[in-house]
C-alpha cells in the first residue's frame, strides 16, 4: 500500500477531525510519497513518519518548443497567458487589475485566459472597461492544443496566493520555452528559483505583477537567461525520469516488506 501526497495547506480540518481513525489507516500503509517538501511540510505535522519526495512529472514532448503557434494571436500583440481555474486560490482577479497598469505601458497587450471555474463570472466583473478589450477568454481548450497557447505567449503568469504544493503548469511553460512569472510563494519556490528560470513577484499584488512582466519583456538578457535555465529545468521533472522514480521506490518498498516478513517468520 502506497499513498501519494499533493496538496498544500496551512491546516487541514478534516485531518484534525479524523486524525485517530486516519492513525490507524497510516499503519496499514508501506509507503508514503509527497510531491514536494510543501506537500510533505503539509500533512506531516498530523501523520508524522518517513516521507520520500518524487515530485509531479510533465510530459516534455508535448510541451516543448516544436509546437506549432496560434495562427489567431499572431497580430504583433504581446500575449500574457493564465491557465488554470478561475478561483480564490488561482489569484485571477490580481491578474486581472495588473492589466490596467500594463495597458498604460503596452497599450498592445493581450491577456490569454484558459479556464473556466464557478467564479468566472464574478472574475470578470472586476476587471475595468480599459481592460475589457484586452483580455481574451478561451475557457477550456482541446487538450491536443494547449501546449501551442504556451508556445504562442510572450510570457506565462500564474499570480496563485497559496495552497499550492508544485506548480505543474510552470513546468509545462518552462518546457514550451515560455518565460515564468508567479507569485512567491512556497509551493512555487519549490521549482523557480528567481530571476535564473523564473520570476517571482509579491502575491496578490497587482502592482508587483505588471512590474514583474514589463521587467521580463524590456531585458532580453534576462528573457534568454530564463527561458534557457526552464528549459533545463523541465528535463528534470520529465516523466522518464520521474516514473522511474515512482518504479524504484515501489521496488524498494516491496522488498523492505518481504524483509520485514521473513523478521517475523524468525521471531514466531
Amino acid at each position: 500500500n502506497v499513498i501519494t501526497f499533493h496538496a498544500s495547506h496551512e491546516r487541514s480540518i478534516g485531518y484534525e477531525a479524523l486524525k485517530s481513525p486516519l492513525s490507524k489507516f497510516f499503519q496499514r500503509i508501506d509507503g508514503v510519497i509527497a510531491v514536494s517538501s510543501e506537500a510533505k511540510r503539509s500533512v506531516y505535522k498530523y501523520f508524522p513518519g518517513e516521507y520520500t519526495i518524487i515530485p509531479n512529472g510533465v510530459d516534455t514532448k508535448r510541451f516543448s518548443t516544436a509546437n506549432p503557434k496560434l495562427e489567431k494571436y499572431l497580430d504583433g500583440r504581446i500575449n500574457i497567458l493564465f491557465v488554470g481555474r478561475q478561483d480564490v486560490r488561482k489569484g485571477i482577479k490580481h491578474l486581472y487589475k495588473a492589466m490596467d497598469f500594463l495597458i498604460d505601458e503596452i497599450p498592445d497587450v493581450r491577456l490569454i485566459v484558459v479556464g473556466k471555474g464557478f467564479l468566472k463570472k464574478y472574475y470578470e466583473l472586476s476587471i475595468s472597461e480599459k481592460a475589457k478589450k484586452h483580455v481574451v477568454f478561451e475557457n477550456y481548450v482541446d487538450w491536443a492544443i494547449l501546449p501551442s497557447y504556451y508556445t504562442t505567449a510572450n510570457i506565462f503568469v500564474s499570480p496563485a496566493i497559496g495552497g499550492e504544493s508544485f506548480g505543474i503548469v510552470l513546468i509545462e511553460a518552462m518546457s514550451s520555452g515560455t518565460p515564468v512569472l508567479a507569485s512567491n510563494i512556497r509551493g512555487y519556490r519549490q521549482v523557480v528559483d528567481n530571476k535564473k528560470n523564473g520570476y517571482l513577484v509579491k502575491p496578490k499584488d497587482p502592482k508587483a505583477i505588471a512590474e514583474g512582466i514589463l521587467d521580463i519583456l524590456n531585458n532580453p538578457v534576462l528573457r534568454k537567461t530564463m527561458i534557457e535555465n526552464g528549459l533545463k529545468t523541465a528535463e528534470m521533472y520529465d516523466w522518464n525520469k520521474v516514473t522511474k522514480s515512482v518504479l524504484d521506490f515501489y521496488y524498494k518498498t516491496i522488498e523492505e516488506k518481504k524483509s520485514k516478513k521473513k523478521q517475523l517468520r524468525r521471531w514466531f
